[in-house]
């Protein structure tokens, strides 16, 4: 039997290392650190061995050659010590050998009587008053319990059984009820759960983890059951962040009758971090950076860079905010607004970086606004205006959430372009360009000329408190007027709305005056974003309202002068904006989201605001 071979070798290699190489039974012999380090923290976790803690405890009973040649039966001896006196010792032991005897077997009896030992010495009331945390055991046992309890409710389709029923032990039964309200969507939503510890990330830095007790999930949603009020705004194909924790009744009647009780938990880790166990505050485990990966895996968002560049018309599904998260009472929206050529996958880094601050965590949820990128800049900054004020009034109709009124929106390029739009105040100026004639007078139908409104007629909003500019054009972009700039932008196909509206605005042109505006201010992006354009002129008369504070993150790609450098896209001339609160330099190329001081200034900006009463 492989355990029995490896228990030995344990044993032997224990010996040999007290042999000084003389003949005397006990001794020392010197070792290179690694190695006298390896012998006191092998384990069944990482060295698929038992721990020398185990090792001694079944000495104590005189079980250690049996253990040898029946695990099996030493474990049934050993619980029968334990369940007597609740002796530390052997309840730790019992945790760590029954997981040996399950990974040798596969078998999720002892998978969950590993579980179990592990839970009760984290919490038996006679072992909890003389445990401490740097008891070396404390932490194994905490790693035993996830580990064991994840393979105990394996399914044969390698996901996490999340279901009631009964449950065979090596000692009885466990009779086992389950409890989803800390977890705030239905089976129906959320049917698929994936253990998070089966998966590596690839093409993120960190993997942010909370240490503690549970089965760190991913929850992959499986239908639209739930898409009305916040729920709306969890994209269709989301994956979060959950943990099941098994809570088993430690009652001495059920432990000594074998008929053991539990309830299986299902929490959302990013609503609930805590829960109290008997009269403990206990953290529960959680893998934040698992979901996301598995997430973007599908690249659903990637593949939307390109083809929401060049045709406007997008399905709504891929269309305007969305949340990784539900919305949470009380804590401040950040909305992120991505450049051209991108979408909201290009914010990873940061929001993984961001969401594993359990300070901000707490405090603020995480939005992320997804517009067809080729599109002119005045109709999406209109959809982006449109898509906040929808998002504030579907959120909180009675006007009583204060934090919601407190938001902060980080755009990047072109995003911050659309950021500063949402800032600013346009009064006549944007249809000034269009037409000499009052707008009121102007000859075309009602709806369109709603609409039309709506699109050059704008104030700040006043919900939006901060705005964080990053890597972006405020006058232009020097590829905008290039030929390569024209050729891209040409290319761009305009939205259905764009081009009926314009059709009503050209049947009143006699003399081509808006034909010849709408050429230069409507037709992509690209063209808005010309230095030498009207657009960037436009711009440069509305300046962000001085009630809404602003910050500048601006890369330089060289070591020049600051005033002559670029980021390779955009000058510092033309990123950099008088009367900011902060303006802070990164040495990056012009995609700098992810470069990590880009990340630690937005983190302080947030502190920052944090810090700061509302206005």
């Amino acid at each position: 039997m492989k355990l029995a071979r490896r228990f030995a070798a344990v044993v032997t290699v224990a010996i040999a290392c007290a042999m000084p190489g003389c003949n005397t039974p006990v001794g020392v012999r010197r070792v290179s650190p690694d190695r006298a380090y390896e012998q006191v923290t092998s384990q069944a976790l990482n060295r698929n061995t038992p721990s020398h803690h185990s090792i001694r405890a079944i000495s104590t009973y005189g079980l250690q050659e049996r253990f040898e040649v029946d695990p099996k039966a030493t474990l049934a001896e050993l619980f029968e010590h334990a369940r007597l006196d609740a002796n530390s010792n052997a309840i730790f032991a019992l945790a760590e050998l029954s997981y040996l005897v399950a990974d040798e077997h596969d078998d999720p009896r002892y998978f969950l009587a590993s579980a179990f030992y592990a839970y009760a010495y984290l919490f038996h009331p006679t072992i909890a008053a003389i445990r401490h945390p740097f008891d070396p055991r404390f932490r194994i046992a905490c790693d035993l319990y996830n580990r064991a309890l994840t393979e105990a409710l394996r399914t044969r389709n390698d996901e996490f059984g999340f279901r009631p029923g009964f449950r065979a032990l090596p000692f009885g039964t466990l009779t086992m009820t389950t409890d989803r309200s800390g977890f705030p969507w239905s089976k129906a939503s959320f049917g698929r759960l994936l253990p998070a510890s089966d998966f590596l990330v690839r093409g993120l830095r960190g993997r942010f983890r909370q240490a503690g007790l549970g089965v760190p999930l991913i929850a992959v949603r499986t239908t639209d059951a739930e898409a009305q009020g916040p729920t709306r705004y969890l994209r269709d194909d989301a994956k979060v962040a959950a943990t099941a924790f098994l809570r088993f009744d430690l009652s001495r009647n059920a432990v000594l009758s074998g008929q053991l009780r539990g309830t299986l938990e299902l929490y959302a880790p990013f609503q609930t971090p805590m829960i109290r166990v008997i009269d403990e505050a206990v953290p529960l485990e959680a893998d934040f950076t698992a979901p996301l990966a598995y997430l973007l895996q599908e690249g659903r968002l990637f593949d939307f860079e390109l083809s929401g560049f060049f045709s406007g018309d997008q399905s709504e599904r891929d269309l305007g905010l969305f949340m990784l998260h539900p919305y949470q009472r009380g804590k401040i929206p950040v909305v992120f607004v991505h450049g051209t050529a991108s979408s909201p996958a290009r914010w990873a880094e940061m929001f993984n970086a961001l969401q594993s601050s359990p300070q901000l965590r707490d405090k603020v949820q995480f939005v992320f606004f997804q517009y067809a990128t080729g599109n002119p800049l005045l109709y999406s900054a209109h959809l982006l205006r449109q898509a906040l004020r929808e998002f504030v009034a579907t959120l909180d109709p009675d006007g009583t959430d204060e934090a919601l009124r407190r938001m902060v929106v980080i755009g990047h390029s072109q995003g911050g372009l659309l950021t500063r739009l949402i800032g600013s105040r346009s009064d006549d100026l944007a249809w000034k360009l269009i037409s000499k004639e009052p707008f009121e007078s102007f000859p075309i139908p009602k709806p369109q000329k709603d609409a039309l409104a709506e699109i050059v007629f704008f104030e700040p909003l006043p919900f939006v408190e901060r705005l964080i500019f990053i890597s972006t054009p405020h006058r232009g972009s020097f590829h905008a007027g290039t030929w390569y700039g024209r050729l891209a932008g040409s290319l761009v196909s305009l939205p259905k709305k764009i081009t009926t509206a314009t059709k009503g605005l050209l049947a009143n042109d006699p003399d081509g005056t808006i034909k010849r505006h709408l050429k230069d201010i409507y037709p992509s992006s690209i063209r808005g974003m010309d230095p030498q354009g009207p657009f960037v002129k436009l711009l440069g008369q509305m300046p962000p309202d001085p009630a809404v504070t602003c910050h500048s993150i601006i890369p330089i790609d060289g070591i020049g002068r600051i005033r002559d450098e670029n980021d390779g896209v955009v000058e510092y001339v033309s990123a950099h904006l008088d009367g900011v609160a902060s303006e802070f330099l990164v040495h990056s190329p012009h995609s700098c989201q992810s470069n990590p001081l880009t990340i630690i200034e937005v983190r302080r900006i947030l502190a920052e605001h944090l810090a700061t009463k509302s206005r």
